[in-house]
């Protein structure tokens, strides 16, 4: 199975940096490209750290600030 390490939310890129493991805790860190933006995830497994980021920025409205206005 490949690894995908960016996947597209509407017209931004997320790139997943690292996963790591906290005390146990699994965590996934996520960065939206062209962006200085950095998303911190604790999830059980990347799939679900994927959704819970991109859940995070629709309840956000999340808007790339390194875009044109």
């Amino acid at each position: 199975m490949s690894e995908n390490k960016t996947r597209k939310w509407n017209e931004d890129e997320i790139e997943l940096i690292e996963e790591y493991s906290i005390e146990g805790t699994k965590r996934y860190r996520f960065h939206v490209k062209n962006s200085n933006i950095i998303i911190d995830i604790r999830a059980p497994n990347r799939e679900t750290a994927w959704n819970k980021v991109f859940n995070m920025l629709e309840r956000t409205r999340f808007k790339n600030p390194m875009k044109n206005p």
